[in-house]
């Protein structure tokens, strides 16, 4: 008899050790099962690689990857006990890791929630400030109450034995905190400026946020620690993006810069100058 089994194996991914259902009365098609676990196993790994890399984690991502180049490696060659046996390995690494990471996440829950409920409170303190925005404090109470969501979900699928699956739903909570903090962050550091709606048009001095000293991009208004976590949050390289971001600063500097130096000639002596005379062929 055969069947196809959807359940995590034994725990055991060590070459030479059985896994279920690959001896004895019931046993599985070694060939299909082995397929399942390594589209299981790119998936992970895309999802991953970033995380890992972020987390300066990138000798145990190299060794991951190691065993399921192994894995291949044994499929390819029709070996695929011992294919299925190493994608097994892998993947109870990646979930070990990936229960670390969830305890990174659960930091960063409590660390951007009381940033964002300390701004939801200082904007009901003071709401006479707030008054040309109305739906700044809906926003952030929207945002809020969105990664709330997002976070018990997370916190099931924990519970539920499926970490790498989490991480995708805490790192939904981080980006819905982190989009409230930079939107709270703007408007607190334009009303502590000049208590109005700042012009977002204009690059602004602004280091009482805790941002960089010149705001040019939206997160600016987070510290580079924080960029980090908005860039691992979204399976992004933290480095490539950073560079990418200098970039694009020194951009925007040359280009102000450039428009600072352009003369203004006043328009009356545009309007006296004479042309050029040229004299005439004698």
């Amino acid at each position: 008899m055969e069947i196809h089994s959807n359940e995590n194996h034994s725990n055991s991914g060590e070459e030479g050790t059985p896994l279920k259902y690959e001896t004895g009365d019931v046993t599985i098609d070694l060939k299909t099962e082995t397929e399942r676990l390594k589209k299981l196993a790119d998936a992970n790994s895309s999802q991953m690689v970033n995380l890992y890399l972020n987390q300066g984690k990138e000798g145990e991502w190299k060794s991951t990857q190691l065993i399921f180049s192994q894995a291949n490696t044994a499929f390819l060659r029709g070996r695929y006990r011992d294919s299925r046996r190493l994608f097994r390995q892998g993947l109870n690494d990646m979930d070990k890791q990936a229960n670390d990471f969830v305890q990174v996440y659960n930091a960063y829950f409590d660390k951007y929630t009381g940033e964002l409920n300390t701004q939801i409170i200082e904007i009901k303190s003071n709401r006479e400030k707030y008054d040309p925005n109305p739906n700044l404090l809906p926003h952030l109470e929207r945002k809020a109450k969105e990664a709330g969501v997002f976070f018990r979900q997370a916190e099931f699928l924990v519970n539920s034995k499926r970490p790498i699956l989490a991480l995708k739903y805490y790192q939904l909570a981080t980006i819905e905190l982190l989009e409230g903090v930079i939107r709270g962050k703007k408007e607190l550091a334009s009303n502590i400026e000049n208590n109005d709606k700042a012009d977002e048009s204009v690059p602004s001095n602004n280091t009482k946020s805790g941002a960089s000293e010149k705001i040019y991009l939206d997160v600016d208004y987070l510290t580079l620690e924080d960029r980090k976590v908005w860039d691992e949050s979204h399976n992004l390289s933290h480095v490539n993006e950073e560079e990418g971001r200098k970039k694009e600063r020194e951009r925007i500097d040359t280009f102000l810069k450039s428009k600072l130096r352009e003369p203004k000639e006043p328009k009356e002596q545009q309007d006296t100058q004479e042309p050029n005379k040229v004299d005439a062929p004698k």
